[in-house]
């Protein structure tokens, strides 16, 4: 059951292989946050797309999979493209 304060996973993001590309571009270009995981898989990711920014927080680090979020102007990384 999810947490009654957890932010819904938008149901309109149905292509996994897009939302793991994301992934890896914010990964690769150094937009990351916090411990890394295990070691292997950063704590928070933060990408940019079609104008909206996007927070992601691993969930599983063993797996490295992630649950993202939409977030306001004010909540975004400094420089975030």
């Amino acid at each position: 059951m999810p947490r009654a304060d957890a932010t819904k996973c938008d149901p309109g993001f149905t292509n996994a292989a897009e939302l793991t590309a994301w992934l890896q571009e914010a990964i690769a270009d150094g937009y990351v946050g916090g411990v890394w995981d295990e070691g292997t898989f950063p704590r928070y990711v933060w990408c940019r797309k079609n104008g909206q920014a996007y927070q992601g927080r691993a969930v599983n680090a063993e797996q490295g999979t992630y649950k993202g979020w939409p977030i306001a102007p004010d909540e975004e990384p400094e420089g975030l493209p």
